[in-house]
């Protein structure tokens, strides 16, 4: 049992992605020293870690009589506090429950699987870190009640191709750079802190937002299912996308979020041992069942939507449409980089970057952890960051090092780069390697929505939160 705290704060504080048990903080300062946006800040001893609030009205103290409100402050619900927190005090809000809500009313329930969650459950239930269990995760959705599984690497393509027109259009008309749209504990600061750039950040839903959308909006229909009879839930890597379930914009396609880490406890607790024994050699027999297969018609994936879950990946697809659409070969492409920012203790880095396609210079950066993604905010505001597209992620090393994701002790957290390679594996392993390449899922795209409908319900908008 963790020590009992020494100190009387109690209550929970909240948003859409975790909670506050202040009753259990025992003010150790872990959470602050993981949290890369600086919302987090020490106290001294025995008083408990306070949320830095965005509102002077707010009080800047947390004492033994009063309580600290999350819910308006600057956290971003990126959720990496939680995952040092060794005693309780700050966990994920638990959509788990909802979904079984969702089956007792007789909904048909949809899962949707993320790049990175096929490394973190396999790592969560016992492969070595940087294996992949796809198949056995989605053998598992279904034999917890599943009925349908799809594959969120799908939406990734349509949401490139998004991108890819914006950075285009962006670039011709002198206004970038554009800023990508996928990690929504960016852009939950983007919102609060820099409502000055939503102006740049692409309109794409993230893939997860894409598919969800696909599936309400289009697919629901061929299949003869009402819209409301359908619970969608996503697979995520990530705290943050819980947040992004519950957005305004979004919710009505995408319901609810869980983790690999909340999918995996829930499968060692329900299903029989037998099922729970991931392996290399299950995972290659299960591959080839049909078992073992996503459904039908979000099946089909280009290589570039597997690196969506490593940082700079999302940068790189967009580069490889460009360079397919221009008749070059992506292989013969020499990317240039060069970090211009480091947060040692973090990890924490900007790295920019050029291309030449076919005579065009093409220039970017790429961010991940919240120092970088602030430096790199200053400098767009200044007028000094001067590139085509930035790439913003909030957790270090993309969303293979989400926070939902098995957690790697910082003694071994080199061995975090073995996710990484596993990912270009997968990229590698794939028939086609560009978003416009997968003429399937974006033929059925086009079918299914027209020029209003796509921009309805395949992209998003952003609303300034308040000012400082």
């Amino acid at each position: 049992m963790p020590p009992k705290p020494s100190h009387t704060v109690t209550g929970h504080d909240h948003n859409h992605s975790i909670q506050f048990d202040w009753s259990k903080c025992m003010g150790c300062g872990m959470c602050a020293t993981k949290c890369t946006f600086g919302v987090l800040v020490k106290q001294p001893p025995k008083i408990p870690p306070f949320v830095q609030p965005n509102r002077e009205k707010l009080s800047q103290e947390n004492t033994d009589k009063t309580r600290v409100l999350i819910d308006e402050s600057e956290c971003t619900g990126c959720g990496q506090c939680s995952l040092v927190c060794n005693f309780g005090s700050i966990t994920p809000i638990d959509h788990l429950v909802d979904t079984f809500k969702a089956k007792e009313a007789g909904k048909k329930r949809v899962a949707m699987i993320a790049p990175s969650t096929r490394l973190g459950v396999a790592e969560a239930m016992g492969m070595p870190i940087g294996s992949t269990a796809m198949a056995q995760l989605v053998h598992c959705l279904r034999l917890i009640g599943f009925d349908y599984v799809f594959d969120v690497d799908a939406g990734a393509d349509k949401t490139t191709m998004d991108d890819y027109a914006e950075v285009i259009e962006m670039k011709k008309e002198g206004k970038g750079p554009a800023i990508t749209s996928c990690c929504p504990a960016w852009i939950e600061l983007v919102e609060k802190e820099y409502p000055d750039l939503i102006p740049n950040v692409s309109t794409a839903r993230s893939p997860i937002g894409c598919l969800a959308g696909c599936i309400k909006r289009g697919w629901a229909k061929d299949v003869g299912i009402a819209v409301e009879d359908l619970y969608t839930v996503g697979i995520m890597p990530c705290i943050a996308k819980k947040t992004e379930s519950q957005r305004q914009q979004i919710h009505q396609d995408y319901d609810a979020s869980c983790t690999s880490n909340e999918i995996a406890a829930y499968f060692k607790k329900h299903l029989p041992p037998e099922e729970c024994k991931f392996t290399q050699e299950r995972e290659e027999a299960l591959a080839k069942t049909e078992d073992g297969q996503c459904d039908l018609p979000f099946r089909r994936i280009s290589g570039g939507s597997n690196i969506f879950g490593k940082t700079g990946g999302v940068c790189e697809t967009v580069l490889r449409v460009i360079a397919r659409n221009a008749g070059v070969d992506w292989n013969s492409c020499t990317v240039n980089k060069e970090e211009t920012f480091k947060h040692a203790a973090s990890g924490s880095t900007m790295t920019n970057l050029s291309v030449d396609i076919g005579g065009t210079i093409i220039t970017g950066a790429v961010c991940h952890g919240g120092y970088a993604i602030r430096h790199a905010c200053e400098l767009i505001r200044k007028g000094e960051l001067k590139v085509d597209v930035v790439e913003m992620m909030a957790c270090v090393g993309g969303c293979l090092g989400g926070a939902g994701q098995p957690k790697i002790p910082p003694a071994k957290k080199l061995e975090m780069d073995k996710r990484r390679v596993m990912l270009d594996i997968l990229d590698q392993q794939t028939d086609i390697r560009a978003a416009n390449e997968n003429t399937d899922v974006l033929g059925w795209i086009d079918k299914h929505f027209d020029h209003q409908g796509a921009h309805q319900h395949l992209h998003t908008y952003f609303t300034p939160r308040y000012q400082n």
